[in-house]
């Protein structure tokens, strides 16, 4: 952790009357995430360099939150984040060249790795799903997308084209290859939360249910299926392997809460199923690639060369997806039978 971060963490504190020191919460890659043990506050700074209209993603995110309180059903089964007014009764405080905000910390709750059981996980996309159906009413034209090329694999690849003279020639083969892959998923057809990791998740420490979905900065319209895949993607990153069973929990839970109907055919599923994933660590991947050949702009490091060790990781995941591809096609087809019949 960098001193002057801390230091701006501590003169954010006093911004909400706490001088308590802050103390260094999660391993998020994009925001420093600080506790306030006395205040009862989760202090987060919000990272300027990749949300660059931070006043706009400030009040889209309390919009989502308005949007989601508002929802019965949603709301009867998990709790929704609150953002805390300041001292001065802002819901953002500058300090410096850094913008903050704070959140109302839930007590008794507790987040999970993501090796976590079948049960766990079955109930981590069980919220997913549901957070995608609680916000299925809101018009695309109310949600602007917080980070410019999010989650677009074109963009990800046209990056790539303009740093590609200083990758090596094995990088520049790989991602050619699968270039593809960047024809898929281009329908922005749903609200999704964009950040599909258990640890975006919060469990009650007794009964170990989900009590909320939080980090919801990346709230926007696009394919329906990018939040599974990229759930499913995560999981297996932990888990270090494809696993069936984990990603058949992942597809049940996920289509627990929430609804297919209007999004596409039975065919238009299974295809989302088994290449999903595929994509979503294959634009991880990238992701971190470029931001490797871009000297670390992006993504939070502890040392130069971490991105590009993250990139090969990605890589390593995605072959196997591609190698397991029938294995995941049997699983996925069970589970769209399993969907019919249940229509009946």
């Amino acid at each position: 952790m960098k001193i002057d971060s801390l230091q701006s963490a501590v003169d954010a504190a006093q911004c909400w009357g706490s001088s308590e020191q802050p103390l260094p919460l999660g391993e998020g890659h994009i925001h420093g995430t600080y506790h306030l043990p006395e205040a009862g506050l989760v202090l987060q700074q919000i990272n300027g360099s990749l949300y660059r209209r931070p006043e706009q993603l400030l009040a889209q995110t309390q919009y989502v939150l308005t949007q989601l309180s508002q929802q019965t059903a949603y709301v009867e089964r998990y709790q929704v984040p609150e953002l805390m007014p300041s001292s001065q009764q802002q819901l953002h405080e500058r300090v410096g060249d850094n913008l903050w905000r704070a959140w109302r910390f839930m007590p008794a709750t507790c987040t999970l790795d993501a090796t976590a059981g079948p049960a766990h996980l079955f109930a981590a996309a069980a919220a997913f799903g549901a957070y995608q159906n609680a916000l299925q009413h809101v018009p695309q034209r109310a949600l602007a997308s917080t980070i410019d090329g999010f989650l677009e694999l074109p963009v990800a690849l046209a990056q790539f084209a303009d740093l590609a003279a200083t990758a090596t020639q094995a990088q520049r083969d790989q991602i050619a290859k699968n270039e593809h892959l960047q024809e898929l998923f281009m329908e922005r057809n749903a609200v999704i939360h964009g950040d599909c990791k258990i640890n975006n998740l919060l469990f009650h420490v007794d009964s170990m249910q989900v009590a909320a979905v939080i980090d919801l900065d990346t709230t926007m319209y696009a394919h329906w299926a990018l939040d599974l895949g990229d759930l499913v993607r995560s999981v297996m990153f932990s888990h270090g392997r494809v696993d069936l069973s984990v990603y058949a929990a992942c597809l049940a839970g996920f289509v627990s809460t929430r609804s297919l109907h209007g999004l596409g055919s039975a065919d238009d599923w299974l295809q989302a199923f088994v290449f999903a994933p595929q994509h979503l660590t294959f634009m991880l991947a990238v992701r971190f690639l470029n931001d490797h050949l871009q000297g670390d702009v992006y993504f939070r490091v502890a040392e130069r060369g971490e991105n590009l060790r993250r990139a090969e990781v990605q890589f390593a995941l995605f072959e196997e997806f591609v190698a397991q591809s029938a294995a995941l096609r049997d699983v996925a087809e069970d589970k769209v039978e399993a969907i019919l019949k249940k229509r009946g």
